[in-house]
């Protein structure tokens, strides 16, 4: 029961992590490439885990939906006239995206040893403590 406990612990702070690096390598990236006028597409991003009995966790990743549309490559102008060479979009969803789907992959697959238990552990014991 303790190992299942601690293994839920992992993959929370896991997904927190990376979820926080999400939101703020993209963050990075949309204010080096958009100019701003309600800042909508950076202040209405967030990140939340939710762990229960049934599953380990899962991060949910929430951004505003035009910014999918700024990420597609554009084939035609404003007259709706064929570009010779479609243009590229705004790389800010797609590319942080499926990165961090594979670094989240890949950190569950291999971050989890001994060390990390024994200091979820140790962690654990300091917040039962505390709250007592």
């Amino acid at each position: 029961m303790a190992e299942s406990i601690i293994k839920k612990r992992f993959v929370e702070q896991v997904l927190n992590d990376e979820g926080r690096r999400f939101l703020r390598n993209e963050g990075r990236e949309i204010r080096k490439q958009l100019q701003f006028h309600t800042k909508r597409l950076f202040n209405d991003r967030k990140a939340e885990v939710t762990t229960d009995d049934d599953m380990d966790g899962k991060l949910s990743i929430t951004v505003p939906h035009y910014a999918r549309l700024l990420d597609i490559r554009k084939k035609t102008n404003t007259k709706g006239e064929k570009h010779k060479r479609p243009v590229k979009g705004y790389r800010i969803y797609n590319r942080f995206a499926y990165g961090h789907f594979y670094g989240i992959a890949f950190r569950l697959q291999h971050d989890f040893t001994n060390e990390v238990a024994q200091g979820i552990r140790q962690q654990w014991k300091k917040e039962s403590f505390v709250t007592k």
